[in-house]
């Protein structure tokens, strides 16, 4: 599995998620809801620069 997988749904394309201890999220902003219980920033940025949000690695 690659770290972000593309994958084609009624709305176009969505990246899926991975955490570091193999929860997989549909969605940024799912991933995002589940750490931060709000659609915030962290996880996207986490995944960009390769650091850690909320404890964890995100993919």
């Amino acid at each position: 599995m690659s770290d972000i997988d593309i994958y084609a749904g009624l709305g176009g394309g969505k990246k899926r998620v991975r955490r570091d201890d193999g929860k997989i999220f549909d969605s940024i902003a799912a991933a995002s809801m589940s750490a931060y219980g709000y659609a915030g920033s962290g996880i996207k940025r986490a995944i960009t620069t390769g650091r850690k949000a909320k404890g964890h690695h995100w993919y």
